[in-house]
């Protein structure tokens, strides 16, 4: 497919010449790719993913949350582990909502409820928000997640964070994706015709 030629010409590997637009290429073709479903995609970010957590090969910073996002879809909860530990230490916001979007794009459910549990001990303000909306926009299988989530814990949900504004908005906006697969689905092969074009 033209996509997997894309992925192909442009790849994972960078050039200390590459022009910024060959870059913003990169992260959105490793994005997309991993994204659809490429096993050559996903297997390359995890094992680059792997070599950056350990130190031996560390990512370009501006293909690094596209790498990670692509590797944690297949990874084991072992190999996330890290990542998981990290997000229990770190304090700066910037990096913790980052840590949070890896979380998310991974395909495993016992972690993403467990992601999903840690929003009720969560001191962090307004960040159960941000991983409620990285969990259930993140994939199909990120929906399933939040929606087998919300139906266990529906009263502690209630009590909780269900009557904050916030929360309101996530509903409507899930309600509104529910409603409205095909528009959603029209938005998605419009962005991925776009990296296309740009090739």
């Amino acid at each position: 497919t033209r996509s997997t030629n894309v992925f192909n010409a442009v790849g994972f590997d960078a050039s200390p010449t590459d022009p910024h637009e060959t870059q913003q290429l990169r992260r959105t073709v490793i994005e997309w790719s991993c994204r659809m479903g490429s096993i050559e995609c996903r297997t390359e970010a995890l094992s680059r993913m792997l070599n950056d957590l350990s130190g031996s090969v560390l990512l370009p910073s501006y293909i690094r949350d596209s790498v990670y996002c692509g590797g944690a879809t297949i990874a084991s909860r072992p190999q996330l582990e890290p990542v998981w530990l990290r997000l229990q230490t770190v304090t700066d916001v910037g990096e913790r909502l980052s840590i949070i979007e890896t979380l998310a794009c991974s395909e495993n459910v016992e972690l993403l409820d467990e992601l999903l549990d840690s929003i009720f001990t969560n001191q962090n303000p307004g960040e159960w928000e941000f991983i409620l909306s990285a969990v259930y926009r993140s994939s199909a299988i990120g929906y399933e997640a939040f929606d087998g989530w919300f139906t266990r814990n529906a009263q502690q949900i209630i009590q909780s964070i269900g009557l904050d504004p916030a929360f309101l908005n996530i509903v409507a906006d899930i309600n509104e994706r529910v409603a409205n697969v095909q528009k959603y689905n029209e938005v998605s092969i419009k962005e991925l015709l776009t990296y296309q074009a740009l090739s």
